[in-house]
This record gives C-alpha cells, structure tokens and sequence, in this order.
C-alpha cells in the first residue's frame, strides 16, 4: 500500500502487525523492528515526522543494545534517526550522530558499502542544510522577552560545513558512478545533492 502511494491505509494494516507480533511472537525483535520501521515511514509520509522520531529513537536504541553500533542494521537504523532528525530540524543532533556512524560503517562494513554511502550523502546534507540562529545585538539581555523576538533570523552554516559536505560528496558520488553505475538511482540522488552543494558554495546565502 505504503508503495502505491496509500500511507495512510498502509499504517493501520501495520500497527494491527506490530500488535499481533507483539502479543504472540514478543521475542521476534526482527519482525517488529520492521514493523516500527513501516510505521515511522508512513508517518513520515503523512507529516507526522514528530511521531515518526519517537519511533526512530526508540529503534535505534533497541539496534544498539540488541547488536551493538557496528551492525549493518543498527548503522541503517542510525540513518533513519538522523534524517528523522533532519526533518525536525534537529541537525545539532543529527550531525553528530552521522559523525559518530560513518567510521563505524567505514570500519565495519566498507568504503563502498550501500550504508556507508548513504551515512555520508545524509551527513553531507545535514551539513550544508544547518541553520544558525542569529538574533540582533540584544539578544542575550536579561529581558523578559523571548529571545529573538524583534529580529531573528537563519542563515546556512558556516562555509566550512558547506566545504566539508562538498569533499563527502563528491566521494560518495565517485564511489556510486564505479561501484553501482550512473543509471542506479542511488548515484542519481548523489549527483543530484553533489550538485546542490557545490551551488551553496558558489552562491552563499548572507
């Protein structure tokens, strides 16, 4: 359903799955660690992407104490963490959680591994995607106010960052044209962020 575009009649068929394996199969983590997933992605596709992060951090901390930090599994799950966290805009958690996976997945799994790549196209684009919150001079005065108030707002991190994603990105996307080929979507979407990338570079928002 979820595949057709029908999330929304997809969800419910999945949290009568995760019950079910719930109530009859509690120790089958595999199963519904897929079902959580199902769930979070439909949610996702819904704009729930609060609900989808609850899910997504409740995953990855079951991943990480059921087969540790070096896992494939638990590497893909940590992904989808950091992209759930992306969405809420949280990137002063998503990028040091990429930052902690991708050598795991370097070590782990390898320079050319599916999962590996994705780590680093997710932390590239959470790179050249933070904001910083600016406020006017007066921002740290003892007021009553919120902060931010009068004049407040974001600008893209700092070039550095950019640079730095530049550099993941144009690894990932050699690595996916030699490894997968140019028509595999995966290299398409790296071309695709390599090139947003090196745009922010090239016209930085002031």
């Amino acid at each position: 359903l979820r595949i057709s575009g029908q999330s929304a009649e997809a969800l419910p068929v999945w949290d009568a799955s995760l019950a079910l394996g719930q109530r009859h199969f509690p120790n089958a983590y595999s199963g519904m660690i897929n079902c959580h997933n199902n769930i979070a992605s439909c949610l996702d596709d819904l704009g729930r992407h609060d609900e989808a992060l609850v899910i997504r951090r409740e995953v990855y901390d079951i991943m990480l104490d059921w087969l540790g930090i070096s896992n494939g599994d638990t590497i893909g799950n940590g992904c989808n963490l950091a992209i759930s966290l992306a969405l809420q805009g949280l990137y002063d958690e998503a990028i040091p959680l990429l930052n902690e996976l991708l050598p795991v997945a370097r070590r782990s799994l390898g320079l050319n591994h599916d999962f590996t790549l994705n780590v680093g196209s997710n932390l590239a684009e959470s790179l050249s995607n933070n904001p910083k919150r600016m406020s006017d001079a007066h921002s740290n005065s003892h007021q009553s106010v919120p902060q931010c108030q009068e004049a407040c707002f974001l600008i893209p991190d700092t070039d550095d960052d950019v640079v730095e994603a530049l550099g993941l990105m144009q690894d990932v996307t050699l690595r996916r044209q030699q490894v997968f080929g140019q028509a595999h979507p995966g290299t398409v979407t790296a071309e695709r962020l390599l090139s947003v990338i090196q745009v922010k570079l090239m016209y930085p928002i002031v």
